[in-house]
Formats: structure tokens, C-alpha cells, sequence
């Protein structure tokens, strides 16, 4: 089977409503592999990342995978998937800590990518002070905004 006929029926199927771990990951990992998927699906891989964002709670496994497919995206449609974003970082349970294990944070690569992109700061630093977002998010944000008053 060819990947783009892999690529159709993962997105069939989580598009469906339908969470399946192995797809999810498989997906990521073609996107991943062949950026062209990227630009061609574009707005189904979207929808996929905000169909699927509560099923992240509790599972960094889960969240490297949606973060790996919301990496190129980033890029694209910061603004969505800033949005998408913030509602991934709201379950998750820990203080973001600088020198901790980054497998305990697999959405801050993806935070670090939209921080560059002056629209989607001003929203992750709208949604950290109206303190309806998790605490990870909150904590990261305070951090680099006390590194940018350093720099």
C-alpha cells in the first residue's frame, strides 16, 4: 500500500471520531517522513489535531505523536494550531521545569515553535494570564517571558 493510501485512511479514520493510538502515531510518523502530506492534507491534519486533543490527558506517548503532526503545521497555521495547543496543555499536570527530563514535556518543542510567530505568542501569553490553562502552559510562559526581560 502506497503511503499516501496510508496516510488517507489514517486521517479517514480520525476523522471519523474514531481515537486509534497505532494510527495516530503511524500518521505522525508519515508526515513526518514525507512533508508533502503536509501542504496536500493540510486542513484534515488540522482538524485531526483539534478532534483529537483530549485524548492527550495523561499520555506523553500520545501527546510527542500530536505534537509531532502539529510541528509542520505550526508553520502553516500558527494561530489554529496555537489554539489546538493551549487546549493540549490544559490537562497536563506539571509545573514546566527547565533541566527536567523534556520526555515529561512533549508539547514545549511545539510551544518553542510557535513562540516565534508574534501572533501566536500574544495568544499563549493571553491564555497563561487568564489562568484557564494548565499549569504546564502557565509556568512555561512565565519562563520565557522572565528570559526575554534578561535578554
Amino acid at each position: 500500500m502506497s503511503k499516501k493510501k496510508k496516510v488517507i485512511i489514517a486521517l479517514e479514520t480520525l476523522l471519523s471520531g474514531y481515537y486509534c493510538p497505532i494510527l495516530f502515531a503511524g500518521l505522525a510518523y508519515l508526515i513526518t517522513a514525507s512533508p508533502e502530506f503536509v501542504c496536500e492534507f493540510k486542513n484534515q491534519l488540522l482538524r485531526v489535531l483539534e478532534l483529537h486533543v483530549e485524548n492527550l490527558e495523561g499520555y506523553s506517548q500520545r501527546a510527542f505523536y500530536w505534537a509531532a503532526i502539529a510541528k509542520p503545521l505550526a508553520q502553516k497555521e500558527p494561530l489554529r494550531v496555537c489554539q489546538a495547543a493551549i487546549k493540549a496543555c490544559t490537562s497536563h499536570p506539571n509545573f514546566f521545569q527547565l533541566g527536567i527530563n523534556p520526555h515529561m514535556f512533549p508539547l514545549v518543542s511545539l510551544l518553542e515553535l510557535l513562540w516565534d510567530d508574534p501572533q501566536a505568542r500574544a495568544c499563549l501569553i493571553k491564555a497563561a494570564q487568564t489562568g484557564q490553562v494548565g499549569r504546564q502552559l502557565q509556568s512555561w510562559v512565565k519562563h520565557k517571558c522572565q528570559r526575554r526581560k534578561l535578554q
